[in-house]
């Protein structure tokens, strides 16, 4: 199935855009019917927990079909390590998918504008989904659960799934009190809702699934969103509020480089002294989850200058979740820099568990000591070294990167 769409499109769209119109993703297809034979699933009743986690799909939108993920697990430290990718970071691929396949996935459908009134499913997703902590509950399934894994290019993989006709809420949800105070603000639009929210130390990942079940900004505008788009739109949100305050800081005096690698992902993060700018260079290799049948590695590339970039980036969600990371810690060392960045996407990546990868990925290594280099191109060499593909094929692409290194050599002509 994957060989009737074209490599290039499937390492550009990585299962998150649709860019070949199949109704359903190839890439997703060839891992949507394994089998889990050590699943437990069960029956038409359950009683369980969720971590929280609600999904939410957008494939019939304006219809959307949405309920809480489950699980039998009912200790809240077991709970929330199926979930939380905090902690579940740092596992080896095949963990985290055995890990995410012992989360049930009730459903129902519901249409986004039909959210604005009541409804009694809705309202206890609403109140489950509103716990910043694990919360039990009881659900009854039209049928039994099938033992079923299904992956999505930005959401983390969920296992069996089933119409849920009930939902009852066992346990007491527990809500920060400025939260409760933001949700509760219908004259607060959404957008400005998700910043404060964030300033108030609430998770990008709390934010986005109250964004996603429709709890923020004004009441006509409380509609739900589905699960990958609120991720993203969290992300870009984030990320331009903190670039708006980066470009107020001095620049950075030093070249800094980061390496980082998790699941078949490399990072390479320079950091460079300039005006805020960032630069993402992805490289796609044959063999990897989204190019099986490919010949050879693509390169895509996208960047933007401290000015407020125009469009949403053709590169979609990993963009943001790459730069979400970087301006995070720009702003909390109070300097703004050039970020050019590379991540390439190896064989070692076989199937696709969602974009929270990358974002702990590149938290994790700005918790760690950079290395230092006097000049851009020493740096640039120990980059290179660490990638699989010739420099020349990544750096053509690099256009910000290649005006950058030109600039310099004028001011360093201009002082001698």
């Amino acid at each position: 199935m994957v060989k009737q769409v074209d490599p290039e499109l499937c390492a550009r769209c990585k299962a998150t855009k649709r860019l070949c119109r199949k109704p359903i993703c190839p890439i997703v297809t060839r891992f949507r019917f394994a089998k889990i034979a050590s699943l437990t699933v069960p029956g038409t009743t359950m009683w369980g927990a969720t971590p929280p986690e609600v999904l939410i799909g957008d494939r019939t939108w304006p219809t959307v079909t949405l309920g809480p993920l489950l699980t039998t697990e009912r200790e809240a430290g077991r709970v929330r390590r199926l979930s939380d990718p905090t902690l579940l970071y740092g596992k080896p691929l095949s963990e985290v998918i055995a890990l995410r396949s012992r989360l049930i996935r009730s459903m129902f459908r519901i249409g986004i504008r039909t959210a604005r009134k009541p409804e009694r499913l809705l309202e206890i997703t609403r109140e489950l989904g509103i716990s910043s902590e694990p919360i039990d509950a009881e659900a009854k399934f039209k049928k039994p659960p099938k033992p079923i894994l299904r992956f999505d290019g930005i959401l983390a993989p969920a296992g069996p799934r089933a119409t849920v006709i009930d939902l009852k809420v066992v346990g007491n949800p527990i809500v920060p009190k400025q939260v409760d105070s933001i949700v509760s603000d219908t004259d607060l639009r959404a957008a400005m809702a998700v910043l404060e929210l964030y300033d108030h130390g609430a998770s990008t990942y709390y934010i986005s699934r109250l964004l996603s079940i429709g709890l923020l900004g004004r009441p006509k505008d409380r509609l739900l969103v589905p699960s990958r788009w609120s991720i993203t739109a969290t992300d870009a949100a984030i990320s331009a509020r903190l670039k708006e305050r980066i470009v107020e800081f001095d620049e950075l005096g030093e070249i800094l480089l980061f390496s980082q690698e998790y699941i078949g992902n490399r990072y390479e993060i320079l950091l460079l002294p300039s005006s805020f700018a960032f630069e993402l260079i992805e490289i796609v290799h044959p063999g990897c989850v989204y190019t099986p049948s490919a010949q050879k590695a693509y390169v895509f590339s996208d960047y933007e200058t401290w000015r407020r970039k125009t469009a949403f980036s053709h590169m979609g969600g990993g963009y943001y979740a790459i730069r979400l990371p970087i301006c995070e810690y720009l702003y909390r060392i109070r300097r703004q820099a050039f970020a050019f960045v590379i991540r390439e996407v190896t064989p070692e990546y076989y199937a696709p568990v969602g974009s929270w990868k990358i974002r702990e990925a590149l938290r994790a290594v700005f918790r760690e000591r950079p290395k230092r280099f006097g000049a851009i191109e020493e740096a640039l060499r120990d980059m290179a070294s660490r990638i699989s593909l010739p420099a020349e094929r990544w750096f053509e692409k690099a256009k910000h990167l290649r005006a950058h290194i030109a600039q310099m050599r004028i001011e360093a002509f201009l002082r001698l």
